[in-house]
């Protein structure tokens, strides 16, 4: 039986009085679907204070509903880090911040570096494995990474694949590699083609395997091609 469809919404702010007043925004928010929180890391601009931002946050989110994000430029975040420093970066705040999931950069070549993470994580926390590719992908492409991500996953983690989409058969390959690794895989699945050829997937991808759908509660969004989170979540079809 199919889960029932998620909404995200993304919290980018860059310090404490942005964060108070993004958590201001969602609070007001009266939304059919679950709702899970990201907060994106990569925006905040004072490490030295990420506690303090992590306590404002906990006071309105409950832990099973946060995901806890740092992303690099090369996967279309803000913080321009070397794969070695992007991976010191999580195992250092892993253990201090504790949310539902961990959303990590997936690289073919992390066995040890996520059983790392495995270990400092024990039972507290899953992970969301993301791959992000800037360029748009083939049906057999999408797939094939699905399939890779897999074999890192635990069967509670997510698999997320989000790609650009240049036009509908752009979009159409990701969400049939959706249906096929729904069908054939283990993992509950996030996927998105992101442009605005690619925003039908945020609306349908419910129908083809892809359990969250992310909405902006900003004017810009996190990514190109998201909607209003309130658009969405009156018109995501599941």
């Amino acid at each position: 039986m199919r889960n029932p469809s998620k909404i995200a919404v993304s919290l980018t702010a860059t310090n404490s009085s942005e964060l108070s007043q993004q958590l201001a925004k969602l609070a007001q928010a009266q939304l059919r679907h679950p709702l899970l929180v990201e907060w994106r890391l990569d925006y905040w601009q004072n490490w030295s204070n990420l506690l303090r931002g992590y306590q404002l946050l906990r006071q309105q989110i409950l832990p099973q509903q946060l995901i806890i994000t740092l992303r690099t430029k090369v996967a279309g975040g803000q913080l321009n880090l070397t794969t070695t420093a992007y991976q010191e970066r999580l195992l250092q705040w892993l253990p201090q911040l504790s949310a539902a999931y961990w959303d990590v950069q997936w690289l073919p070549t992390m066995t040890e570096f996520s059983q790392q993470l495995r270990q400092l994580a024990g039972n507290r926390q899953r992970f969301i494995w993301s791959c992000h590719g800037l360029v748009a992908k083939s049906y057999l492409q999408n797939l094939t990474i699905l399939r890779k991500m897999a074999t890192t996953a635990a069967p509670t983690d997510y698999l997320k694949l989000a790609v650009v989409s240049r036009n509908n058969a752009d979009t159409l390959a990701l969400l049939t590699a959706t249906w096929q690794a729904y069908h054939e895989l283990s993992q509950p699945l996030i996927t998105m083609a992101m442009g605005a050829s690619g925003q039908s997937s945020r609306i349908i991808g419910p129908l083809f395997g892809s359990q969250v759908s992310f909405g902006a509660l900003t004017a810009t969004g996190s990514a190109p091609g998201q909607l209003p989170l309130h658009q969405l979540d009156q018109i995501l079809l599941d």
